[in-house]
């Protein structure tokens, strides 16, 4: 029963975590290690049948994950640095460096690491990992010449839930804090035991549950104290990024990142700076050119902007962002032939974006494609249900087509979303208007100018529904006399 209920958790573990993965070495270990006199064959004898449900399970969520995180332009799954394995190598050997430097003194955690890959023993790094993985390898055979298998265990732990971001297989993060969650226990038990010792042999009388309670409470109290001011630097975006930057001033995706936030911030000169910075240190990024042409497109610059959007192109022909972001540009300075071609890529790319089906539809209707444009407007409101803006345009697309009524119902929705769009309700006297339905469409072009006084084709839409009430109701009394 117990079994059967340690597999069903199993299953959910897996779900959770893909260090999960792991789990069938972490029980061969244990079975291992728990009794001194236990060799690995004695161990599979006994236990290979046990093992078998747990090995098939996570066998094929690794094969799953794989398959996942492989496909698509943001996939997990990377080359090796320079497509050779023995860079990657020193990569990680540099991160594991990082690794023992954080766990013995975390001052230097960073939400995004930056690592050069160099294959060389000159370099500190890699020098200090592979003299400290020797060293381990010797301390575990000593111990395990003496029938001692607890620093085999904690060491073990260490290395083999660490496995699934080893880079074995290259992923696109090679060094992350968060990759030290479950590792860490193992060194950390390590830890224990060894302080366990050095007490019991350097105070085996008296003062030992002193000492031991002196050091733990230091080590609690001063890594809280650090974790309370780390938190101070996750208080949001710009202090986050900033903090990698000062850690490490070479870091594109810091500089990126910290750019993006201040500039959803409105602070676009800023911004720009970091976004400059990015290409300095990386000029292919294809992001950094595509946000750099965001922030100058923003600020009217639409000459400068719209060459980076194409280099971003040039790098990364199949960004979906890109496309976009060039195309609305393109319609800004009239070029509706170019930016519908580019709309129409951005929305083969990402066709699950309700916001380029709109924009593609707008340009659409810029150069008279109109029956094109409205399956457009209908598949971004099926995508974006609250879409006003959407619903507002279809609405004026049916218009066009003569479909007053349908247009009507597009704009009420629009407004039923969004009801003070003082656009949608100007649009919708006009649709009125056109029905000589007058009453109702002076009542539209009033509240489009209640929300919004300065609305120059609401004034002018007002003065035409009233006049051509005035001469509608004045036909009709002359049509009346006797």
């Amino acid at each position: 029963m117990y079994y059967i209920l340690s597999i069903i958790t199993y299953v959910f573990a897996l779900l959770s975590s893909p260090f999960s993965v792991t789990l069938p070495a972490m029980l061969f270990l244990y079975d291992y290690c728990r009794k001194p006199d236990i060799n690995f064959l004695s161990v599979l004898k006994k236990r290979f049948l046990y093992y078998i449900p747990y090995v098939l399970l996570s066998v094929s969520q690794s094969v799953i994950i794989m398959k996942v995180v492989s496909v698509g332009r943001g996939a997990a799954v990377k080359g090796h640095y320079h497509n050779n394995p023995l860079f990657t190598l020193a990569a990680m050997l540099s991160a594991f460096y990082g690794y023992i430097k954080n766990l013995l003194l975390p001052l230097w955690l960073n939400n995004w690491y930056v690592e050069n890959a160099s294959f060389t023993l000159c370099n500190y790094k890699i020098a200090f990992a592979v003299i400290t993985i020797l060293a381990l390898v010797v301390v575990v055979l000593v111990r395990l010449r003496s029938g001692k298998k607890l620093a085999l265990f904690c060491l073990a732990w260490f290395f083999i839930t660490l496995l699934p971001v080893s880079n074995i297989i290259p992923i696109s993060t090679k060094i992350a804090d968060r990759y030290l969650y479950l590792p860490a226990v193992g060194l950390f038990l390590w830890f224990s035991l060894i302080l366990y010792s050095l007490t019991n042999t350097l105070f085996p009388k008296k003062g030992k549950t002193l000492i031991t309670f002196t050091i733990v409470a230091f080590l609690v109290s001063s890594l809280s104290y650090l974790s309370m001011q780390r938190n101070k630097v996750w208080a949001n975006t710009i202090t986050l990024w900033s903090d990698s930057i000062s850690k490490q001033a070479n870091n594109r995706t810091a500089h990126l990142n910290l750019g993006q936030a201040l500039s959803e911030q409105g602070k676009l000169s800023e911004a720009m700076i970091h976004f400059r910075e990015a290409l300095r240190l990386s000029p292919n990024y294809a992001e950094a050119h595509n946000n750099l042409g965001s922030a100058l497109a923003q600020q009217g610059k639409l000459e400068l902007a719209v060459p980076h959007f194409y280099t971003a192109l040039k790098i990364l022909p199949d960004f979906a962002e890109a496309h976009n972001n060039l195309a609305v540009a393109l319609a800004r300075q009239g070029r509706l032939e170019e930016a519908a071609k580019h709309y129409s890529e951005a929305a083969r790319l990402y066709p699950d974006s309700a916001e380029v089906h709109n924009n593609l539809a707008v340009a659409l209707v810029g150069l008279g494609r109109v029956d094109e444009a409205v399956p457009r407007y209908f598949r971004a409101v099926e995508l974006k249900p609250d879409y006003a803006e959407a619903y507002n345009n279809l609405g004026n697309a049916l218009a066009q087509q003569g479909k007053l009524d349908q247009a009507i119902a597009y704009y009420s929705k629009a407004l039923e979303i969004k009801p003070n769009y003082a656009k949608a309700h100007n649009n919708l006297g006009v649709a009125w208007a056109r029905l000589r339905e007058f009453d109702k469409a002076i009542a539209r072009f009033n509240k489009a100018l209640q929300l919004q006084p300065d609305y120059a084709q609401a004034r002018n839409n007002l003065d035409i529904a009233l006049q051509d009430q005035a001469r509608i109701v004045e036909q009709l009394d002359s049509n009346s006399k006797p």
